[in-house]
């Protein structure tokens, strides 16, 4: 009997492990290939993204833990891209498949490649054009990966444009398997309020564009729950800053209680990438903290708005409580995971096949 092909998936981050997490309730069950999951282990805090793995018992066969709170983000690259290569070696997969734009994610690209082993990048084709470290990976993780796996329209005409259309394909964001069911179950808000966070290290290199933003979001008259990145919650503490007005900061959470408070949010404020579409998926505008948002279609249909932390308004937030009066669908169909498993196996018959 043929032995069946391995694909070997690697994830470093807390939103990676939500997408493992959407992928594991398909290929632990119905699968061609045997799918195998590696923790490298950039987020090594357990309450930014132990209790994530926890509560949707993640399933692991190696757990690498290659991020260190005393280590510059390059030393954990380096890391990440020696331990990843020995992990890979010892497997022999026949893909390797990264998410996203993380370090991580870049280290096992490298990892790989460096290997002979053929890429499969899910989340391809963003773009924002912004000098960032995340945008610098995916230009570099594209380049050099063999399977396109868009999770919106928008990124797949990305790839298009830089002629890289023939190993594309469209199959929507795995987040959403997970978010929407979440939802669902919301019960109906009482009293309106804001959900903000705020980690990017642009934004958060002292505590000042933290406490603009809490001191504009008083003037609009909602409490504010800040939902604290351990590293903001750490420099908040060492400073003995007080935010002032109706924030109420609240610690990491579980993936249930955070997609709770988006459902029943008036209205979203974040820096982060993961909450610009989950907010979404559960009906809730957000205003993004960034002026080159990593979900552009978002703002273009004006569904949520971008702005640079020091610029936010008032009248910014109010305009985003308002209901959203447009049509916009622009991340696939639930369940989304089947399209992502068939279009890799479909990739590995045809390695099988030469």
């Amino acid at each position: 009997m043929t032995k069946p092909s391995t694909v070997l998936v690697l994830a470093g981050i807390r939103s990676q492990y939500i997408k493992v997490a959407a992928l594991q309730r398909v290929t632990n069950v119905r699968t061609s290939s045997e799918w195998t999951y590696v923790d490298v282990g950039q987020h090594y805090d357990d309450e930014l993204a132990g209790q994530y793995v926890a509560e949707y018992d993640i399933r692991f066969a190696s757990q690498l833990q290659c991020g260190r709170p005393d280590l510059m983000p390059t030393e954990v690259l380096g890391r990440m891209i020696v331990a990843l290569e020995g992990e890979i070696a010892q497997r022999a997969p026949c893909v390797v498949m990264v998410l996203g734009d993380a370090n991580c994610t870049l280290a096992g690209v490298l990892a790989a490649t460096n290997l002979g082993v053929p890429v499969v990048h899910l989340e391809a084709g963003v773009r924002t054009h912004a000098p960032t470290t995340e945008e610098r990976n995916r230009v570099v993780i594209d380049a050099v990966s063999g399977l396109h796996l868009a999770a919106s329209t928008a990124d797949l005409q990305n790839l298009v444009d830089e002629r890289r259309g023939a190993t594309a394909r469209f199959v929507g964001d795995v987040v959403q398997d997970l978010v929407r069911p979440l939802a669902e179950s919301v019960p109906v808000s009482g009293e309106p309020y804001c959900v903000l966070t705020m980690h990017r290290a642009e934004n958060t290199a002292d505590s000042s564009a933290l406490e603009f933003v809490c001191s504009r979001l008083q003037e609009v008259g909602l409490p504010v729950y800040l939902l604290g990145h351990p590293r903001v919650l750490r420099m908040l503490t060492t400073r003995g800053v007080r935010l002032a007005g109706e924030v109420e900061v609240l610690p990491s959470t579980s993936h249930a209680r955070l997609v709770e408070l988006l459902a029943g949010a008036a209205v979203v404020v974040t820096d982060s990438g993961a909450l610009q579409r989950e907010a979404y998926y559960v009906g809730t505008r957000a205003v993004v903290l960034q002026e080159a948002p990593f979900w552009p279609s978002l703002v273009r249909a004006g569904y949520n708005l971008a702005v640079r932390p020091f610029s936010l308004t008032p009248q910014m937030v109010r305009e985003a409580m308002e209901p959203f009066t447009g049509t916009f669908y622009d991340f696939g169909t639930p369940p989304v995971v089947d399209k992502v498993v068939e279009s890799v196996e479909e990739w590995v018959d045809g390695f099988r096949a030469r």
